[in-house]
Formats: C-alpha cells, structure tokens, sequence
C-alpha cells in the first residue's frame, strides 16, 4: 500500500477567512462572509463553488449533541485483520459501510491496525453491535475496545 502526498492547494486569505466561517457555522450566509472576507456576493459565493469542485469542501452538515440523543456511549476499537492486504482491506471497508455505530474509520501507522470510533446509546447496544455486527466480518483476527469515560475535546475545525 502506497501513501500518496498531494499537493496543497493555493489559498488566499480570502479563501482560508471563507472556510473558517464555514467550519464555525455552515449556516453563514453569503453576506455575513462578503463582510468578513470583504469580497462581493459573487465573489464569495464563487470562491464556494471553486473550494466544493476542488474537494476542499466535502458537504455541509450539523454538528449534533450526542448526549441529547442518547448516544452516550463511545467506543474506541482496535481492528487487525488476519491478512492485511487491499483485497481484506476493501471486504472490510465494504462491511462497516452499512454500519451507522461506526463515525469514523482510520488506518494506523503500524499498517495491520484499523481504528474504528463507535457511537451507541449504552452497554448493552455496544454489546450488540459488537456481537451481531463487527464478530461477523470475515477476515478480522483480533478485536481490542476501549470504552470512552468522558470527552475531553471534540472539534471539528480545522486549523489552516
């Protein structure tokens, strides 16, 4: 598996004020940015639509309190897989796509470790999960959880 480095893209000051605004409040309107950035409308609204094709923009979303949902729990969960290759790699890729517990999925450096962050309401739900869903992915050879006590920091803006 090769790691690729690309290029970062050109951004002006206009361009990294624009995205600030953005991950603090996807709500902000063109004008409140026309202001902050002082660009016209247009100007700002093109600069957008520049950042989404070039991918810098993925979407626009909400950030929702876990808690008032009840989802209370949060696990973090070491994955190794019997053999680690592409092939292994996409079949589990593949089989957590459908799994909505699972926020977020990331290889580690020591190339046969995937971390996983899952989101439940409580124990027994991880316990389901964790029985009926992950147990059942071929190719996995070794399970390790860690259950998150309390969070510290959750942020989601990036520093550019």
């Amino acid at each position: 598996m090769t790691i690729e480095f690309m290029k970062k893209p050109d951004l002006d000051a206009a361009d990294i004020a624009i995205l600030m605004m953005l991950q603090k409040d996807a709500k902000v309107t063109i004008k409140e940015m026309s202001a902050g950035c002082f660009l016209s409308h247009t100007a700002v609204h093109s600069r957008i639509t520049k950042l989404e094709a070039l991918g810098i923009i993925e979407r626009h979303t909400a950030i929702i309190k876990k808690k008032e949902l009840n989802l209370s729990l949060v696990a973090f969960v070491t994955v190794r897989l019997i053999d680690y290759n592409e092939n292994s790699l996409q079949l589990f890729r593949t089989a957590i796509s459908g799994f909505q517990e699972i926020t977020q999925a990331s290889l580690t450096e020591s190339n046969d470790c995937i971390i996983i962050k899952v989101v439940v309401e409580h124990p027994s739900s991880y316990e389901r999960f964790y029985h009926e869903k992950l147990l059942n992915i071929p190719g996995i050879g070794d399970i390790n959880s860690r259950l998150a006590i309390a969070e510290k920091k959750c942020e989601t803006i990036l520093n550019l």
